[in-house]
């Protein structure tokens, strides 16, 4: 605008009206900024609990884990689902992988650090057949070995869970390891006989009646 009477006005040279506009949204994004910056926080990604869609899904995210794995491999499983990763964990064992493995089942291969029943057919008389991977302590996987059971399975790097998954499995080796020393148990045992011995030894030992139960219980 230019002063006087009566007023003009002319225009700015575009290079004054770019500056003034860039400032004008440089200070406006700058206090968007500013503002955002108080009212949120940083999210830890290793917290989260992803879920996965179907079983075809869960196997693939072991194999690959089996393969990415550089010091130890915590493994519960079957049978079947341990056949599949055979040459997976085979490879992860030459390198030096420390491999645990727990399961009802006898395995099809001898190496890593096993811990099984040796029962027998135990994959075809247990409906649910939950599958937990442990990799590193830093990427854990837990689902459901049974297809046909519709159930979702998630992965996830929140230590609390992967501790979680590891003291589960301590006590699977604990129970197993009590029954048969106590002879409760032995190689090739069917499942009734299993679940038989079983409530005879919490007999025996007084285990209170009342417990939780399981979900599928």
């Amino acid at each position: 605008m230019i002063e006087g009477n009566p007023k003009l006005y002319s225009a700015v040279s575009y290079k004054k009206l770019i500056a003034s506009l860039r400032k004008d949204y440089t200070e406006k994004l700058d206090d968007l900024e500013s503002s955002l910056e108080k009212i949120t926080r940083e999210v830890d990604a290793d917290n989260y609990i992803l879920n996965l869609s179907n079983h075809a899904e869960m196997l693939n995210l072991i194999a690959n884990a089996i393969k990415e794995a550089k010091r130890e491999i915590y493994l519960s499983l079957w049978d079947s689902e341990a056949a599949l990763f055979e040459n997976e964990l085979r490879e992860a064992d030459g390198r030096g992988v420390k491999i645990y493995i727990f399961s009802f089942c006898k395995m099809p291969f001898d190496f890593g650090v096993q811990f099984t029943y040796k029962m027998k057919n135990a994959n075809m008389n247990f409906p649910r057949r939950r599958i937990i991977g442990v990799f590193d302590r830093e990427f854990m996987v837990m689902g459901e070995g049974n297809s046909s059971i519709n159930e979702i399975g998630i992965t996830t790097r929140n230590i609390m869970l992967m501790e979680m998954s590891i003291d589960q499995m301590l006590l699977d080796i604990i129970l197993l390891s009590t029954l048969r020393n106590g002879g409760y148990i032995w190689d090739g045992i069917d499942v009734g006989e299993y679940y038989d011995n079983v409530q005879r030894f919490f007999k025996s030992i007084e285990l209170p009646a009342d417990l939780p139960l399981r979900v599928d219980e």
